[in-house]
């Protein structure tokens, strides 16, 4: 069943795909589930037992994981990003594939960021899409992490490289003159 199809009676089904164990969390089945963002427990007014299996929590361990980067020409913010993913929490669940659909995302990024006026506004567009489909699935934001069901916990450690994970200060005066080039 598609997931935006009704069923008989004209109710929406969930619908979800199964993302497998990894050997880093044998035994683990988690789904990505389809359709809105689900609400904390706490917060849900129904509080119907979960049809899925309940999801993992995760903390910051200040352990980088992964691969460097291969050798290339790669723009600054691609360096920083890549980093920020290998500090991340969702690393920790990250096999050698998913670091191999990683470095597909790196490429976008880096096609995005480095010059991004030769770029037509749909390529652009496309590229961003592409980005932002690859990341969900590795928990990018706070709504793909509750599709996913992962929680980062609250108790983390703050990498001792804190300024690593801030936007640079001039971010907004890079997206105003990209906007205005084109």
């Amino acid at each position: 069943m598609h997931p935006s199809h009704k069923d008989r009676e004209g109710q929406y089904k969930r619908v979800s795909e199964p993302i497998y164990p990894t050997p880093k969390s044998p035994g683990v089945i988690m789904a990505r589930l389809t359709g809105p963002v689900p609400k904390p427990a706490e917060q849900r007014i129904r509080r119907h037992k979960d049809l899925l299996t309940p999801g993992m929590e995760i903390a910051y361990d200040g352990i980088r994981r992964g691969p460097d980067l291969p050798d290339g020409d790669w723009c600054d913010r691609t360096t920083d990003w890549w980093e920020a993913w290998r500090m991340a929490p969702q690393a920790q669940l990250m096999t050698d594939t998913d670091w191999e659909s990683m470095l597909e995302a790196a490429l976008i990024h880096n096609a995005i960021w480095s010059n991004p006026t030769l770029l037509k506004p749909s390529d652009l567009t496309t590229l961003t899409k592409q980005l932002h489909a690859i990341l969900q699935m590795y928990g990018m934001s706070y709504g793909d992490r509750l599709k996913l069901r992962i929680k980062i916990s609250d108790d983390k450690a703050s990498p001792e490289d804190g300024e690593a994970n801030e936007l640079p200060s001039n971010v907004i005066s890079m997206y105003r003159d990209r906007l205005g080039a084109q």
